[in-house]
C-alpha cells in the first residue's frame, strides 16, 4: 500500500512544530519533574497517570529536552505501543533533532481517530491532523460499532478513513481515491460513501468517473441532495448543460432555500443561448437574494453580463 510521501509528512510535522513554538511562547512552564522509568509500570494500570505523563512530555518538549523525551518514550511505547500521543511526541522529538526518517516512520503508525478524540486536550494534534477542510462525517456513514467484534477489520477501516482525510486535506486526490476503493468493500459500499468518492473524483477533474458513481448512488438514494448537487455540477463541467439544468432543478426541489445554486443554473441557461430564460430566472433570484447583484459572482463575465441586462430593463421600465 502506498504511504504518505516524505514531503507530505515533512509539511505535517513542520506545522506541528510551529504550533509547539507558538504555544511555548504563550505558556509559562514551571519546573518539570522528569518522570522515572520505574513509573512506567503505572502506565499499564492507571489511565490518569498516562494523562499526566503526556502532559509532562509536552512540557519537556517545550523545554528542549528532546533527548530525554526520545529515551523515555522509547520505554513508554513498550508499555503502550499504540498510544497516539506518545507516538506523536516521539515523532516530533526526532523531527526537530534531525531524525526525519524515524519521525516519518513513527508518524505513519499514528491512529488518526484516536488523535481526533483527544484534540481538545492537545492543541498540537490539530496541526498534525489537518482535516477541518474535509467534510466527510465517517461516523455518520459507517457503523463502527458493528465492526467492533473484528478488531483487525475495525483498525483497518479506521486507518483508511484517517488516510482519506489526510490525503484529501493535502489535496492528494489520487491517493484519497485509492483509499476509498479499498474502504468501500470493507463497509458494504454505503451510497453516502460512494457519493464522497464521486466528490473526490470531481476534485481530481475526473468527471466521467464522478458521473458514473453519482448515477449509481442515485439509484439507491434517489433524493440525495448532495448526489443531485454534485451530478448537476459534473454535467456542467462536462459541458452537458441540459442535463445539468435537470439535476439543478431536482436538487432545488429537495433544497428550495438554496438560492445560491440558482447562479450556476442561470449560467447553464446562458451557455445554451437561452438568455431570456436566464434573465427571467436571475430576476427571480434577485427577489430572494438581492445581494447577488453586488457580490463576487459578478467577477464571472456571464453573470456580470446578465446582471447588466437586468439593470437595463429596470432603467427602461423606470423611464417608461
Amino acid at each position: 500500500m502506498n504511504e504518505l510521501t516524505n514531503e507530505e509528512l515533512d509539511q505535517i510535522l513542520e506545522n506541528a512544530m510551529e504550533v509547539m513554538l507558538i504555544l511555548s511562547e504563550e505558556c509559562l512552564i514551571d519546573e518539570v519533574l522528569f518522570p522515572k522509568e520505574q513509573d512506567l509500570l503505572l502506565l499499564e494500570s492507571n489511565p490518569e497517570y498516562t494523562s499526566k505523563v503526556e502532559e509532562l512530555i509536552f512540557k519537556l518538549l517545550f523545554g528542549d529536552e528532546f533527548e530525554f523525551v526520545k529515551t523515555f518514550l522509547q520505554q513508554a511505547l513498550k508499555v503502550q505501543p499504540t498510544n497516539p500521543v506518545f507516538l506523536l511526541y516521539q515523532a516530533l522529538a526526532y523531527y526537530v533533532t534531525g531524525g526525519k526518517q524515524i519521525a516519518f516512520n513513527l508518524a505513519r503508525t499514528i491512529d488518526g481517530f484516536a488523535l481526533n478524540s483527544r484534540q481538545e486536550k492537545n492543541e498540537i494534534i490539530t496541526a498534525f491532523l489537518p482535516n477541518e477542510d474535509f467534510p466527510i462525517d465517517f461516523p455518520a456513514i459507517i457503523d463502527f460499532s458493528s465492526l467492533s467484534q473484528d478488531q483487525e477489520l475495525l483498525l483497518k477501516v479506521q486507518k483508511l478513513c484517517f488516510e482519506i482525510q489526510l490525503y484529501s486535506s493535502l489535496q492528494n486526490h489520487t491517493q484519497a481515491i485509492t483509499r476509498f476503493h479499498q474502504l468501500l468493500p470493507l463497509v458494504n459500499n454505503p451510497p453516502e460513501l460512494v457519493i464522497e468518492l464521486a466528490d473526490t473524483y470531481q476534485y481530481a477533474k475526473q468527471y466521467h468517473e464522478a458521473k458514473k458513481l453519482l448515477r449509481e448512488a442515485l439509484k439507491r438514494k434517489p433524493k440525495s441532495p448532495k448526489a443531485l448537487y454534485l451530478l448537476a455540477f459534473t454535467h456542467r463541467s462536462l459541458g452537458e448543460y441540459e442535463q445539468a439544468i435537470g439535476f439543478f432543478w431536482k436538487y432545488l426541489k429537495q433544497e428550495p432555500d438554496d438560492y445560491v445554486v440558482l447562479v450556476p443554473l442561470i449560467i447553464c441557461y446562458e451557455e445554451l443561448h437561452l438568455t431570456e430564460k436566464a434573465v427571467d430566472l436571475l430576476e427571480q433570484a434577485l427577489v430572494f437574494c438581492p445581494q447577488l447583484e453586488d457580490s463576487d459572482w459578478r467577477l464571472i463575465p456571464t453573470m456580470d453580463k446578465l446582471i447588466r441586462i437586468v439593470q437595463e430593463k429596470r432603467r427602461a421600465l423606470a423611464n417608461f
